[in-house]
């Protein structure tokens, strides 16, 4: 779960991994607790899903590549 302020929502595929809340509602962070506490197996295929999308998308390599191209972006230092 994140909220939705923030980079945290882009660590979350709302709804397939986790769930994006309104981090200052605490009856939003409690229902979707809830949600997951009472349905083991949906939380369980979030954490899955979760656990791949980061491992496909953020792996060592793919991370410094995002980095040097926004470094790329930024031009030579003054």
């Amino acid at each position: 779960m994140a909220g939705d302020s923030g980079g945290a929502p882009d660590a979350v595929l709302d709804g397939e991994s986790g769930y994006v809340v309104d981090g200052r509602s605490p009856a939003a962070v409690a229902d979707r607790l809830v949600r997951l506490l009472r349905n083991r197996e949906r939380a369980r295929g979030m954490r899955e899903k979760g656990r791949a999308w980061v491992r496909g998308e953020w792996d060592r390599g793919r991370s410094y590549e995002v980095l040097a191209g926004l470094l790329r972006q930024c031009g030579p230092p003054p």
